[in-house]
C-alpha cells in the first residue's frame, strides 16, 4: 500500500485540483509498482465531510473510494468514505486500525 499525497493546484480551502503532471506521475508510479488505485482523499476543513456537488460531479474514478476527512472537533466521524458513481454518493464503512 502506498499513500501518494498531491498538491492542490488551486491553493484553496474550498476546492482542489491535482496538477496534471503530478497526477500522471502518480499513476505511472502506481503502474510501475503494480499497485492499483483504491481511494482518493481530501478534507472538508470547515464543512461536513460528505461529498459536495462538485465532488460528485468530478468523481472521475468510480472504482475508487472517496475518503473525506474532517478536522472539526465536533465532527461525528472524522473519516468517511463514499463510492461515487454517476453523480450519486453511497457511504461505505471505514475501519481505522493501528
Amino acid at each position: 500500500m502506498r499513500l501518494c499525497p498531491a498538491t492542490n493546484e488551486l491553493a484553496s480551502p474550498t476546492a482542489y485540483e491535482v496538477p496534471v503532471r503530478e497526477l500522471f506521475s502518480i499513476f505511472r508510479q502506481l503502474r510501475s509498482e503494480k499497485l492499483e488505485l483504491v481511494g482518493i482523499y481530501h478534507s472538508h476543513p470547515s464543512g461536513d465531510n460528505v461529498p459536495s456537488a462538485t465532488d460528485c460531479r468530478r468523481a472521475y474514478y468510480p472504482e475508487a473510494a472517496h475518503v473525506i476527512l474532517s478536522p472539526q472537533p465536533a465532527a461525528p466521524q472524522a473519516v468517511r468514505a463514499f463510492l461515487i458513481r454517476k453523480g450519486k454518493a453511497e457511504e461505505i464503512t471505514v475501519e481505522l486500525v493501528d
